[in-house]
Protein backbone atom coordinates (compact mmCIF):
# COMPACT_ATOMS: atom_id res chain seq x y z
CA UNK A 1 0.00 0.00 0.00
CA UNK A 2 1.47 3.55 -0.65
CA UNK A 3 2.06 6.14 1.58
CA UNK A 4 -1.50 7.71 0.33
CA UNK A 5 -3.22 4.96 1.28
CA UNK A 6 -1.62 4.71 4.85
CA UNK A 7 -2.78 8.42 5.67
CA UNK A 8 -6.26 7.72 4.17
CA UNK A 9 -6.21 4.42 6.25
CA UNK A 10 -5.31 6.67 9.77
CA UNK A 11 -7.06 9.61 8.77
CA UNK A 12 -10.50 7.50 8.41
CA UNK A 13 -9.14 5.47 11.73
CA UNK A 14 -9.93 8.75 14.33
CA UNK A 15 -6.16 8.78 15.28
CA UNK A 16 -4.03 11.61 14.69
CA UNK A 17 -1.10 10.79 12.14
CA UNK A 18 1.63 12.78 13.80
CA UNK A 19 1.18 11.77 17.00
CA UNK A 20 1.33 8.25 15.76
CA UNK A 21 4.15 8.77 13.75
CA UNK A 22 5.90 10.58 16.98
CA UNK A 23 5.08 7.88 19.24
CA UNK A 24 6.88 5.46 16.55
CA UNK A 25 9.60 7.36 16.45
CA UNK A 26 9.98 7.70 20.38
CA UNK A 27 9.02 3.63 20.40
CA UNK A 28 11.82 3.20 18.00
CA UNK A 29 14.62 5.19 19.49
CA UNK A 30 13.81 3.74 23.03
CA UNK A 31 13.99 0.24 21.67
CA UNK A 32 17.39 0.71 20.00
CA UNK A 33 19.10 2.26 23.25
CA UNK A 34 17.47 -0.52 25.29
CA UNK A 35 19.40 -3.05 22.68
CA UNK A 36 22.07 -1.29 22.84
CA UNK A 37 22.74 -0.56 26.52
CA UNK A 38 21.30 -4.37 27.82
CA UNK A 39 21.11 -6.66 24.94
CA UNK A 40 20.63 -9.45 26.28
CA UNK A 41 17.56 -8.55 28.32
CA UNK A 42 16.00 -7.13 25.70
CA UNK A 43 16.79 -10.29 23.66
CA UNK A 44 15.36 -12.26 26.29
CA UNK A 45 12.05 -10.49 26.59
CA UNK A 46 11.59 -10.59 23.30
CA UNK A 47 12.09 -14.30 22.71
CA UNK A 48 9.98 -15.07 26.36
CA UNK A 49 7.30 -13.06 24.60
CA UNK A 50 7.46 -14.36 21.19
CA UNK A 51 7.34 -18.03 22.58
CA UNK A 52 4.11 -17.72 24.44
CA UNK A 53 2.47 -15.34 22.24
CA UNK A 54 3.05 -17.51 19.06
CA UNK A 55 2.03 -20.82 21.24
CA UNK A 56 5.86 -22.38 20.83
CA UNK A 57 5.47 -23.87 24.35
CA UNK A 58 2.49 -26.06 24.73
CA UNK A 59 3.18 -27.62 28.27
CA UNK A 60 1.99 -25.79 31.45
CA UNK A 61 5.41 -25.95 33.26
CA UNK A 62 7.41 -24.10 30.26
CA UNK A 63 4.64 -21.38 29.68
CA UNK A 64 5.26 -20.45 33.29
CA UNK A 65 8.69 -20.66 32.98
CA UNK A 66 8.91 -18.50 30.41
CA UNK A 67 6.36 -15.98 31.81
CA UNK A 68 7.90 -15.79 35.18
CA UNK A 69 11.45 -15.26 32.76
CA UNK A 70 9.64 -12.50 30.86
CA UNK A 71 8.13 -10.63 33.41
CA UNK A 72 11.37 -10.45 35.33
CA UNK A 73 12.92 -8.84 32.04
CA UNK A 74 10.59 -6.22 31.66
CA UNK A 75 10.14 -5.29 35.25
CA UNK A 76 13.53 -3.34 34.09
CA UNK A 77 13.23 -2.76 30.51
CA UNK A 78 9.39 -1.11 30.56
CA UNK A 79 10.27 1.59 33.50
CA UNK A 80 13.33 2.37 31.50
CA UNK A 81 11.87 2.06 28.11
CA UNK A 82 8.72 4.87 30.01
CA UNK A 83 11.24 7.01 31.23
CA UNK A 84 13.02 7.65 27.80
CA UNK A 85 9.90 8.39 25.52
CA UNK A 86 8.68 10.54 28.20
CA UNK A 87 10.90 12.12 30.24
CA UNK A 88 10.11 14.46 33.32
CA UNK A 89 11.84 17.55 34.85
CA UNK A 90 12.27 15.04 37.64
CA UNK A 91 14.64 12.20 35.41
CA UNK A 92 17.12 14.95 34.10
CA UNK A 93 17.77 16.80 37.58
CA UNK A 94 21.10 15.91 39.50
Amino acid sequence: MDHNGQAARVAGSGFDQEWLEDTARRATATLRASVQEAPYSTLGAAVGVGLVAGGGLWRPLGRALVGFGARIALSAVVPALIDRMYPTSDSHEG
